[in-house]
């Protein structure tokens, strides 16, 4: 299992090509799993690895991962009444990223699903910025040969 190929592809569900914004905002600039040394321009999006769990059970090894999937919308202004309503705005369409593809394109994984969402303040490089992070919930099965 290669979780930055998860990572990758839980980018790919965010990237330009694949997102239609809301009316009259500017699409994604960037979505990716490869966490730069700071945000060119917003919006952009990052996946983050964040925990997992581990079992095997007769020659498979199962997985639970959580990822973070961090929309940084733009800096923090100090126009709150149109930040607020952009991030609403975005959350509907952010939220049905995830449906058209539930397995990712990737092999081993079953399944991954947003479990949560949080609208806030992230600070990446020393810069503020508006956003949305999604909580999303990947599981995963692969073979293995389990050698005592």
């Amino acid at each position: 299992m290669n979780l930055l190929t998860i990572a990758d592809a839980l980018a790919a569900r965010f990237a330009s090509g694949v997102v239609t914004p809301p009316a009259g905002l500017k699409n994604i600039t960037t979505a990716t799993a490869r966490p730069p040394n700071n945000i060119p321009n917003t919006p952009f999006v990052i996946a983050w690895p964040v925990r997992g769990d581990i079992t095997y059970i007769s020659g498979q090894r199962k997985g639970e991962h959580e990822f973070s999937v961090v929309f940084y919308y733009a800096k923090a202004e100090a126009d709150i009444p149109r930040q607020y309503v952009a991030l609403m705005s975005w959350l509907g369409i952010l939220l049905g990223q995830m449906d058209g593809q539930m397995q990712l394109g990737v092999v081993g994984v079953m399944k991954a699903e947003i479990m949560s969402w949080e609208i806030g303040v992230h600070v990446y490089a020393g810069d503020t910025y508006e956003g949305i992070t999604l909580n999303v919930h990947v599981w995963t099965s692969e073979t293995v040969t389990l050698v005592p």
